[in-house]
């Protein structure tokens, strides 16, 4: 079986995904993930206008 990895392809499939990623994160992790989020701002307190990056958390 050929898999089709092109970009425009992946592009297609995280647009269609997109929409519904939030809500179903909350479902499948019964609201756990708004917790951590939650916490994780509560750790690393932005300050001023210096930026925070997200690597790989899922945002």
């Amino acid at each position: 079986m050929i898999v089709d990895k092109s970009g425009e392809r992946v592009r297609r499939m995280f647009g269609e995904i997109a929409p519904k990623y939030d809500r179903m994160n909350h479902l499948l992790s019964m609201n756990v993930d708004k917790y951590w989020r939650w916490r994780t701002v509560r750790i690393v307190r932005p300050t001023g206008d210096a930026p925070i990056l997200d690597v790989c958390t899922g945002t």
